[in-house]
C-alpha cells in the first residue's frame, strides 16, 4: 500500500488472501476488473465484482478476503488535497453513507482500459490522467442521485438569484452546484421545464419589471442593475418574452396604478 503521493493514484493490483482489520489516511476506491472480493467496512459488508465497487474512507476500518487471483483498479486519494472536480467533498459524503456503488457500463470501460495501459508508458502520467476521468465520471454519476440531484438544483437556483445581476454563464452555475452542464440542463428541464440560460434570463426580467414598476430609476440603470449588457439588451429581452419595451411596461403599470 502507497502512503504517500500528491493526491491521487492508481495501480492495478492482485489480491488472492485475506486481509486484517486496517486503516489508512486516504480514501480509496477499488473498482474490479477480473474476479471478485468480500469487503467488510466498519461492519457493513458485500461481495465486489464487475458490477459493484467500492469506495473506502479515510480512517475507516475494513477487511477484505479474495479466494481468486482477482485484479482490481486501486484508486488512492489524498484527503488532504483537492483532486479538481466540482464539490467532490459532497460526493464523498454521499459515498461515505453508501459505501458500494454499482458500476455501469461506461465505468467498467474506463476501468478495464485503464488497467490495460497502467503497465505501458510513463506510470505516472497514467495514473493522473486515468484516476481523473475515472473519479469524473463517478461523480458524476453520484451527483444523479435522488438527494444528489435536489441538492444540486437547490444549489444551481440559490446561486442564481444571489448572481443574476452578475456576469454569470451556465457553466459557471454548473460549478457552483456541483454538477456538467450536461446535467445541470436535465435538471432544469426535468424539474422547472425550461433551461438554466431561460431561468437566468427569467430572473432578470423579472427584477427589471420590478424596478420599472417601483422605482423611478433610468431605463438604462435598470439595465445594468438586472444584469443586462444595456438598454437596448433590456429591451430586447422583454420584447421577446413579453412583448412590450421597458418604457411601455412602466407607462401601462403606472397608468393601472
Amino acid at each position: 500500500m502507497h502512503n504517500r503521493f500528491n493526491s491521487l493514484n492508481l495501480e492495478c493490483r492482485q489480491y488472492n488472501a485475506v486481509a486484517t482489520e486496517h486503516i489508512h489516511e486516504y480514501h480509496q476506491f477499488v473498482l474490479p476488473c477480473h474476479g471478485s472480493m468480500e469487503i467488510c467496512i466498519d461492519r457493513c459488508s458485500s461481495v465486489i465484482d464487475r458490477n459493484l465497487g467500492v469506495f473506502i474512507p479515510s480512517g475507516a476500518k475494513h477487511e477484505f478476503f479474495c479466494s481468486d487471483n482477482g485484479n482490481f483498479v486501486v484508486l488512492d486519494i489524498s484527503n488532504h488535497q483537492s483532486i479538481g472536480f466540482c464539490h467532490e467533498s459532497d460526493v464523498f459524503c454521499h459515498l461515505n453513507d453508501r459505501k458500494f456503488f454499482r458500476i455501469n457500463e461506461k465505468i467498467g470501460h474506463l476501468v478495464s482500459y485503464a488497467a490495460s495501459k497502467s503497465t505501458n508508458g510513463d506510470r505516472s502520467l497514467i495514473s493522473n490522467a486515468w484516476a481523473t476521468l475515472i473519479i469524473s465520471e463517478l461523480a458524476d454519476r453520484v451527483a444523479c442521485q435522488p438527494s444528489m440531484k435536489a441538492r444540486s438544483l437547490r444549489k444551481a437556483l440559490v446561486y442564481i438569484s444571489l448572481n443574476f445581476s452578475n456576469k454569470i454563464t451556465v457553466a459557471l452555475v454548473a460549478r457552483e452546484a456541483g454538477v456538467s452542464e450536461r446535467s445541470l440542463h436535465a435538471l432544469f428541464t426535468d424539474h422547472l421545464d425550461t433551461t438554466p440560460h431561460a431561468y437566468i434570463i427569467a430572473k432578470r426580467i423579472e427584477y427589471a419589471m420590478l424596478l420599472l414598476r417601483t422605482t423611478q430609476k433610468s431605463i438604462q440603470d435598470i439595465a445594468f442593475l438586472s444584469g443586462h449588457a444595456d438598454q437596448s439588451a433590456l429591451s430586447r429581452s422583454m420584447q421577446k418574452c413579453h412583448g412590450v419595451t421597458p418604457a411601455l411596461y412602466r407607462q401601462l403599470t403606472r397608468q393601472g396604478g
